[in-house]
This record gives C-alpha cells, structure tokens and sequence, in this order.
C-alpha cells in the first residue's frame, strides 16, 4: 500500500493514530515511552484479538507483568510488526434513507482502540475494519436511545 492510499484510508475511517511502533526497530536498550503507553492501555479482553490466539494465554497474567514481561512476551511470540494506538470518532444524529445511515455527525474522539498488524497495509485494512464496527455500533446505540427500530 501506497503512503497516499494509507492516508485516504485513514481519512475516510475518521482514524487518527496516536502512536506507531515498528516493534523490529526497537532498541531494547531504549524501549520509546510510547510503547509503553500503548501496552499500558491494552486490556485483558482485547488480548487474543490484538495479538492472535497465541496471545491467549497471556490474559491471565497480563495485568500482574511489569511493562518489560509483556515487551519480553511480545518479543518470544515472534510479534516484530507494527502496534499501533488508534482514536476513532464518535457519530450521532443520525438520518436514515431506505434503513441505512443517510447522514449523520461526528463527535469526538473514542477511547482508543490498540492494533497490531505485521505490515502497513495490514494495519490500513484492520483500521477500516475497526471503523466499520465502531461506526456500526454507534448506529445500532442511536437506534437504541431513540427508540426507532424502523428506519
């Protein structure tokens, strides 16, 4: 994938990544802040579809590892692509056409989302993949709070 394509990608999931880490090209002598944020955000439940069920095991320890067990553990399972911390926006006031979302607004940002990929374009597709549930859901909560099944 092209950096442009990327870009457009991005543009159109209303995606925003706040930290990238190439985990190849880290230095364990200095491992970057970011990293450490991002591993800090992860929670137990979000473990296996991060990382892959290979990852499954970690969730019963994950919590009580210091930052450099879970690196370590990252590191073991061969994981040596891209982890990123991505922001994706919040929609609401919704209209609908023939049932689907015909318009609709943007809030701020949600609380983030963490993905790892092995390559750029596979971290693009998982992005816009993420997008399309999120935005989904934003649709099916409106539909909830407004009470309106029929659109």
């Amino acid at each position: 994938m092209k950096n442009r394509d990327a870009a457009e990608l991005l543009a159109n999931a209303d995606g925003m990544i706040n930290h990238l880490v190439w985990m190849a090209s880290v230095n364990v002598d200095s491992v970057p802040e970011s990293l450490e944020d991002i591993l800090d955000d992860i929670h137990i439940d979000d473990i296996p579809f991060i990382f892959g069920e290979k990852a499954k095991c970690w969730v019963t320890e994950w919590e009580n590892w210091s930052f450099s067990d879970r690196y370590e553990m990252i590191l073991d399972a061969n994981l040596y692509g891209f982890i990123a911390q991505v922001f994706f926006r919040h929609y609401s006031k919704f209209t609908f056409k023939d049932g689907k979302p015909y318009s609709w607004e943007p809030r701020g940002f949600r609380t983030n989302r963490i993905i790892y990929a092995e390559s750029t374009s596979e971290l693009a597709e998982k992005i816009e993949v993420m997008h399309k549930k999120m935005f989904a859901e934003d649709v099916e909560n409106f539909k909830r709070k407004n009470k309106q099944n029929e659109y």
